[in-house]
């Protein structure tokens, strides 16, 4: 490197040059746990709407928190999932682990907004996590105590519907130091806690740019009829139970639905009570997670997700289902939009 060197737009002199060791290098990784999770509201159970994100980023080796200047972790949440709170910030490593705490070694800004509340759902929400003065000393002495030493925060959101694909998409990104987010055109601010100034022309999310995460759910559209006449009937009411098991045959399926809504397991597994068919004998049950993926990857052979249609009660004149109907919420590949939507005649 030699001193001075020519700014990458514009020619201006830039005496402030940084160079790091050509075997490190500075990254981000996104997870989700968001199995299990629905985006229909009159769900039983409050926590099938809430989703739990984390990024994990790496530190610089070398520098000291002064040196450092700035350290962002960033997310921009789809407009379809609704930011409630950073639950943690820690630094983690095989000999460490640390507790950050909030307004003391980082700020949460939510769309520029220190401790702000979401106001514009339709634009999505960004959320960042800026290191104060303490928070960079504490990524420091971790890095130089423990060279695997990471970042990680954690994020949650409920989720508000499944859009028209049915896939919701989600990206993070970390600003690992000052010298990284000036050599990509941004200013650090003067005091540490601050959020970062974008350039324009930067994305959405600033930062070395996670993995993308991605959600997927799928529509269940009920049909009541007569068994005789084919006659669409009303008012028939329905309540959806889910289990985790092996997909099967479908006496195999029959038995994981009538162990999953018996008196001993039907309260713990129930999700959607009292859905009731309407005009043509119609009911809709929205966002329901597709039985093959979940946490950002593909379920487990023998952890598909199972559901379980249960008549609770007739129309008028009519006797109860007696058994417990299954079906699964498979992933449309072919079809655009994306939505898979699986249609029971009851």
């Amino acid at each position: 490197a030699t001193l001075p060197m020519t700014e990458p737009t514009g020619g201006a002199w830039n005496y402030d040059v940084y160079a790091y060791p050509k075997n490190t290098s500075d990254s981000s990784t996104k997870t989700v746990v968001d199995k299990g999770t629905m985006t229909q509201k009159d769900s039983t159970n409050t926590s099938s709407n809430l989703a739990t994100y984390q990024i994990s980023g790496t530190i610089t080796p070398g520098l000291s928190g002064t040196d450092m200047k700035i350290y962002v972790i960033s997310d921009k949440f789809d407009p379809r999932l609704q930011y409630d709170k950073v639950s943690s910030v820690v630094i983690k490593g095989d000999a460490t682990n640390t507790t950050l705490v909030a307004g003391t070694d980082y700020n949460v800004y939510v769309d520029g907004v220190l401790n702000g509340t979401v106001k514009d759902q339709t634009a999505g929400t960004l959320v960042q996590v800026v290191m104060t003065q303490s928070g960079l000393d504490k990524l420091s002495a971790a890095k130089k105590a423990d060279s695997t030493a990471q970042t990680v925060a954690t994020f949650e959101t409920t989720i508000l519907a499944e859009g028209a694909t049915g896939i919701i998409p989600n990206q993070g990104g970390v600003i690992p130091n000052g010298g990284w987010w000036e050599q990509q055109g941004g200013t650090v601010p003067g005091t540490p806690g601050e959020p970062p100034v974008t350039p324009p022309g930067t994305p959405e999310v600033p930062g070395t740019p996670t993995n993308t995460t991605v959600e997927k759910y799928g529509d269940l559209k009920i049909t009541k009829t007569d068994g005789k006449t084919a006659a669409t009937l009303e008012n028939a009411v329905f309540s959806i139970y889910r289990t985790f098991a092996a997909q099967g045959d479908a006496a195999a399926m029959q038995a994981v639905c009538d162990n999953a809504t018996n008196k001993t397991n039907a309260a713990a597994n129930l999700i959607v009570s009292n859905v009731t068919t309407a005009n043509g004998g119609l009911a809709t049950v929205k966002g329901l997670q597709t039985s093959t993926w979940y946490n950002n990857a593909p379920a487990p052979a023998d952890a598909n997700i199972i559901y379980c249609l249960v008549e609770t009660k007739a129309p008028d004149g009519y006797n109860l289902q007696a058994k417990s109907i299954p079906f699964t919420i498979a992933e449309d590949k072919t079809a655009t939009p994306q939505l898979s939507v699986t249609a029971l005649t009851v």
